[in-house]
């Protein structure tokens, strides 16, 4: 008895011993952040943000002053842009869309902090434009359009293959639950059924580790697993940043530490 013991203990022993270097090999060398500052060519002329022409519902819509197109909104004394998407890759050269996203290395662990995806995120129509315009989110979440205002509003999602696809008006007070948005290499275009100058962007990710930059053109992603990456960076107008040549921009995530990334200005035609 004592012998099968002492086999069973060494059976157990060997098979830790076998099994550590994967285990441990799984695990990061720490974790860190990057943040950045996504500016507009100082080279460049800014662009205008052109009025939008009301033509539904203009008691309401246009009740609280213009409303524009917002495709560019750029700090004027920075020259930082808003709503820009930026989000770490694996470290390869990206050589079509279809790669962008399945280049990320699903084998990379995710910070305890940021295992479990939000269940919703939410968006609103307060007057007549989408807020946020530009979304991301978890492949996990679903999507939420609310409706806050005195009329009626819709969405219109054409997902393809991967869904969703919608059609549907969401009366004063009430809400669509559109589910998950499965994972693609390009946002997708949602737009409001009714008022046609409405529109907004998302774009899904198996993993937490992306941004949306704020006003002042600023970004910030946590705790990623230490090391190299491209940091990739998409605006509605100016597309993927390096997307005919070289994709996204090399970084190396240090332990404890948040580096700044230095991400080349953009401008309409980028490539």
């Amino acid at each position: 008895m004592l012998m099968l013991k002492c086999r069973a203990i060494a059976a157990l022993a060997v098979l830790v011993l076998c099994f550590a270097p994967l285990a441990s090999a799984r695990q990061p060398a720490g974790w860190g952040s990057v943040k950045g500052v996504i500016t507009f060519d100082p080279k460049e002329k800014l662009p205008d943000n052109p009025v939008v022409k009301i033509t539904t519902d203009v008691p309401f819509c246009a009740g609280k002053g213009k409303t524009f197109a917002d495709k560019w909104l750029i700090d004027p004394k920075t020259r930082g842009v808003k709503n820009v998407i930026a989000f770490l890759s694996r470290d390869v050269k990206v050589k079509a869309a279809k790669n962008i996203q399945a280049d990320w290395d699903r084998k990379k662990p995710i910070h305890l902090k940021l295992l479990a995806a939000p269940l919703v995120l939410k968006v609103d129509q307060p007057v007549c434009t989408f807020l946020p315009r530009v979304i991301a989110l978890r492949s996990q979440t679903n999507l939420v359009f609310e409706n806050t205002s005195q009329v009626t509003h819709g969405v219109t999602i054409d997902g393809g293959a991967l869904g969703p696809n919608v059609s549907q008006s969401i009366p004063p007070g009430k809400s669509l639950d559109v589910g998950q948005i499965r994972v693609r290499p390009f946002p997708l275009l949602l737009r409001c059924t009714l008022h046609p100058w409405m529109r907004c962007y998302v774009m899904s990710f198996d993993h937490p580790y992306y941004g949306v930059t704020n006003d002042k053109g600023e970004f910030q992603i946590k705790d990623a697993p230490a090391g190299k990456y491209r940091l990739q960076v998409w605006h509605e107008e100016a597309g993927y940043l390096g997307a005919t040549n070289d994709w996204g921009v090399p970084i190396m995530i240090l332990p404890d530490k948040t580096i700044e990334a230095k991400v080349p200005p953009l401008r309409p035609d980028v490539d």
